[in-house]
C-alpha cells in the first residue's frame, strides 16, 4: 500500500514538473508570435503609407 502511495505521489510530481515545462514553452511561443503580429502590423502600415500616400502633408 505504501509502495502504491508513493508510486502515486511520484507520477504527481513528474505530471506538475511536466506541464511546468509545458507553460514556460508556450509562453515563449506566444511572445515569438506576438512579436511576429506586431511586426505585421507595421508593416502594413509602413507599406499603405508608402503605397497610398497616407500623412502625406500638402
Amino acid at each position: 500500500m505504501a509502495k502504491s502511495i508513493q508510486n502515486l505521489d511520484k507520477g504527481y510530481q513528474s505530471e506538475i514538473s511536466y506541464q511546468q515545462k509545458m507553460i514556460k514553452n508556450l509562453q515563449h511561443w506566444q511572445s515569438f508570435f506576438s512579436m511576429i503580429v506586431g511586426l505585421s502590423i507595421l508593416l502594413l502600415i509602413s507599406l499603405s503609407i508608402e503605397m497610398f500616400g497616407y500623412l502625406v502633408q500638402d
